[in-house]
């Protein structure tokens, strides 16, 4: 889940994105596209400092648990 916020120039081209993007799959997930109400925050909610260092500490495991690829291998060999 995400959220991203694009500015336009104009109403016009804001109105144009909105309906050629509006219901499109970007890697298998469908977009939903519409104006801003002007109210609406949508920053993600805040982690603890705890939860921040337990985050970070599991994605740094899997990171390194990653096998390094081959460099003189073809990629067929790699995967």
């Amino acid at each position: 889940l995400g959220v991203v916020l694009i500015k336009f120039k104009s109403a016009a081209a804001a109105e144009a994105c909105i309906k050629l993007m509006n219901g499109r799959y970007f890697a298998s997930r469908e977009l939903s596209c519409f104006y801003w109400d002007g109210k609406t925050d949508y920053r993600r909610v805040r982690e603890t400092d705890e939860e921040e260092q337990r985050r970070i500490d599991a994605f740094g495991q899997w990171i390194e648990s990653q096998k390094e690829p081959n460099k003189n291998a073809s990629p067929e060999e790699n995967d």
